[in-house]
C-alpha cells in the first residue's frame, strides 16, 4: 500500500485499499476490512468519483450489516486512527491541502451515508 501512497495516484490507492478490505474479509477480520473500505472512500469521495463511492459505500453497509449494532460504530474508524495505520495516506492527503479534521469531516458524512443506508433498507 505505501507505494500506492507515495505515487500520490489516489485512485489507484483506493483501489488498493478496496483490495485489502476484500482479503481482510476473506479472513475474517472485520475491522481491518472496514477501515480499508473507510480509506477508499474517502479517497473518492475527496476526489469525486462518485460511482466507486457509492459501490464502495455499498460494500461498507454489507460489511456493517454482518456486525451487532454496537459493534457498527465500534468498528468505524476515526482519521486519527486511518492516519495512524497508514501514515503516508495522511501525508499524501496534507500534500492536497486536506488536513486530518477534513478527513474526519468526510469520515462522519460516510457514516450518515453508510448509517442511512442501514436504515433505509428497514
Amino acid at each position: 500500500m505505501d507505494i500506492k501512497h507515495r505515487l500520490g495516484a489516489l485512485s489507484d490507492a483506493a483501489i488498493s485499499h478496496n483490495n485489502l478490505s476484500i482479503y481482510f474479509r476473506k479472513e475474517g477480520r472485520h475491522r481491518d476490512a472496514i477501515w480499508e473500505n473507510c480509506c477508499a472512500a474517502l479517497l473518492y469521495y475527496l476526489i469525486r468519483e462518485q460511482q466507486n463511492l457509492s459501490t464502495t459505500v455499498g460494500n461498507l453497509c454489507i460489511k456493517l450489516s454482518a456486525l451487532s449494532p454496537a459493534d457498527r460504530r465500534a468498528h468505524w474508524p476515526t482519521a486519527a486512527e486511518l492516519f495512524a495505520a497508514h501514515p503516508r495516506l495522511g501525508e499524501l492527503l496534507a500534500a492536497r491541502d486536506v488536513d486530518q479534521a477534513q478527513a474526519q469531516q468526510v469520515l462522519d458524512r460516510l457514516w450518515g451515508m453508510v448509517a442511512g443506508e442501514r436504515d433505509d433498507r428497514g
